[in-house]
């Protein structure tokens, strides 16, 4: 994508929000926090969200109406709503439904349910993203046409495939292998390069996305059990903080 994907989010909970918020900074997303019904609407308003997420509100007004509410403020249904809720009652659940959302989470929320609603409704289909992926604090060793292997930072991960730190442009197309240092594991894989970009977080380096060649089962379940457990700790992260 061009830009990441904004997302507002409408939670009373500052704690909540703050977990939200970590979550959908390391699935490389943006996002916005407000408190109240009225400050979601100015910011719908401005255009600059792409999907709202509704979480739980204080007072009498039940989800279901917030939803409509909001819903009433967006034009042509143009940003999805996902709603994030404590309330797990069917009934509560269909009327969001009929209200204009268009999926419905329990807290605790799974990260991996958090990640398939909100790339379902990433608009155009080409960029809606298949796999779990988080920012990550890794590293690989990387070798290219059997040469010497050099360490290299994996700054995002998901089990399709990484991008990772290099000192020098990597061509498309060209073909890496790498060993994983996931925690005590190493993880021998194989991947092609799909394009190479400037590294904003490091000047010095670029940042080179590979896709991984043929992933067995058992080691694309050991790196989404990672991310899962890596993004869960965000939720301990924002309750110690609060």
């Amino acid at each position: 994508m061009k830009n990441p994907v904004s997302v507002l989010v409408l939670e009373q909970s500052q704690v909540f929000s703050r977990y939200l918020a970590l979550l959908l900074q390391r699935m490389g997303l943006k996002s916005l926090c407000v408190r109240e019904p009225e400050a979601a609407k100015t910011v719908l308003s401005r255009g600059f969200s792409d999907i709202l997420i509704v979480g739980d509100q204080n007072g009498a007004k039940q989800t279901h109406v917030i939803v409509q509410d909001l819903a009433n403020c967006i034009i042509d249904n143009s940003i999805p709503i996902i709603v994030v809720s404590s309330c797990a009652e069917p009934d509560e659940k269909k009327a969001c439904y009929e209200a204009g959302c268009q999926d419905y989470l329990t807290k605790p929320v799974q990260p991996r349910l958090l990640h398939e609603a909100l790339y379902a409704r990433v608009a155009p289909t080409k960029e809606r993203r298949k796999n779990l992926r988080s920012k990550v604090d890794l590293t690989a060793e990387v070798t290219i046409d059997n040469q010497q292997s050099h360490t290299h930072d994996v700054l995002t991960l998901s089990k399709g495939g990484c991008l990772i730190s290099s000192p020098r442009f990597m061509p498309t197309g060209t073909k890496v292998s790498l060993t994983l240092f996931l925690v005590d594991l190493q993880i021998p894989l194989s991947g092609t390069v799909l394009y190479t970009l400037t590294n904003v977080e490091d000047s010095n380096t670029v940042a080179v996305g590979v896709l991984f060649h043929h992933v067995s089962q058992i080691y694309a379940d050991m790196i989404e059990q990672f991310l899962e457990k890596s993004l869960d700790q965000g939720n301990l992260m924002a309750k110690a903080s609060n």
